[in-house]
């Protein structure tokens, strides 16, 4: 029985930090570049940076988390993320 209870925590664990947030960001610090730029989504998987895209993406799974930070200016990367 504690197997099970092991196995089931496990896998729980597993699910919720797999999951996927989707930020729609206003303006994104491109450090690239060294300046901002427009609307971009940022996919988090867990607790690490998918990808940026830009223009608002909507998840394809209906169970991804969508955070709306539209009127914030974002600065990924630094330390997660740091919103102003």
């Amino acid at each position: 029985m504690k197997t099970i209870y092991t196995l089931c925590f496990f896998l729980i664990f597993e699910l919720i930090s797999a999951q996927t947030t989707y930020l729609l960001c206003g303006e994104v610090f491109d450090a690239k570049k060294g300046k901002f730029v427009g609307p971009h989504t940022i996919v988090v998987e867990g607790d690490r940076i998918k990808s940026v895209e830009k223009g608002y993406q909507q998840p394809e799974n209906v169970n991804s988390n969508v955070i709306d930070l539209k009127s914030k200016t974002v600065y990924p990367g630094l330390s997660t993320c740091m919103f102003i």
